[in-house]
């Protein structure tokens, strides 16, 4: 999604498709060679397209990822890379959110990815470790957990309190949802890129051993300007974590109120 914009200037031609299939006729700039790279540096800089004999390649998102950083970077973009297309489902799911809400910001959440007991210097977090936060009563939860995380939030009295979303959700249900809401907590997911992409203010609880992608110490992500990356002071302080996320939020909530 990043690098759509900088692809299409090359001259490829991208195709997502879903449940794994085959993408027939994804094409990329071979970057092996050092005069290709120079010369799709050129091309990109210039916006030119090459030449109709481009040969066609298949290649994985993350095999394009690796062989554009060296010539793109970071591909910075001021402006979201998506726009979810309209459903009628979602919009009704957002009347009954707002509904709910009675004027409080309308906050996406999202702790736990990999179900996993080993915690301490994962990425994910338990609902234990959230609860400070899902218990503000200043704003209105969605809850987009799934997976054995969201069956035990299910179970608690304070779910009745957030807006549970069905696990049913498509992607770009989801992605129509959060661009309906005033902000997004995540943790490192897929959903941080989703959220990141459609331009919504978005908080990342990362781990201080967080992937390379976020680097070491800036809250900002050159990727995403929305996003504030919020870092374990200490590997595994999770607690810590969600205090300063806490005092993030109330300062992005100062502002909310004023607009």
């Amino acid at each position: 999604m990043r690098y759509l914009p900088h692809l299409s200037a090359a001259g490829v031609r991208a195709f997502l498709a879903e449940n794994d299939d085959p993408v027939p006729g994804l094409t990329a700039v071979d970057l092996g060679d050092k005069g290709q790279a120079e010369e799709a540096r050129r091309r990109l800089a210039a916006g030119t397209r090459p030449p109709a004999h481009q040969p066609i390649q298949i290649a994985e998102p993350f095999m394009l990822f690796t062989g554009l950083f060296p010539v793109l970077g970071y591909a910075a973009r001021a402006e979201a890379y998506l726009r979810p297309s309209h459903d009628p489902e979602v919009d009704t799911l957002l009347a009954e959110i707002t509904a709910r809400a009675a004027g409080r910001p309308r906050i996406a959440v999202f702790w736990s990815a990999n179900e996993s007991h080993h915690i301490f210097a994962g990425r994910s977090l338990v609902a234990v470790q959230i609860a400070p936060l899902l218990a503000r009563e200043d704003i209105h939860w969605v809850v987009l957990q799934r997976g054995a995380e969201c069956a035990a939030w299910l179970k608690t009295p304070e779910s009745a309190l957030t807006s549970n979303p069905p696990a049913t959700l498509s992607f770009n249900q989801t992605a129509g949802l959060l661009a309906g809401l005033d902000a997004v907590v995540t943790i490192d997911s897929a959903l941080a890129h989703l959220a990141g992409g459609l331009g919504r203010p978005t908080f990342l609880l990362a781990s201080a051993a967080a992937d390379w992608r976020w680097g070491r110490d800036s809250r900002a992500t050159p990727w995403y300007p929305t996003m504030d990356i919020v870092r374990q002071p200490a590997l595994g302080d999770w607690p810590g974590a969600v205090t300063a996320l806490g005092a993030r939020l109330n300062a992005w909530m100062s502002g909310f109120r004023k607009a």
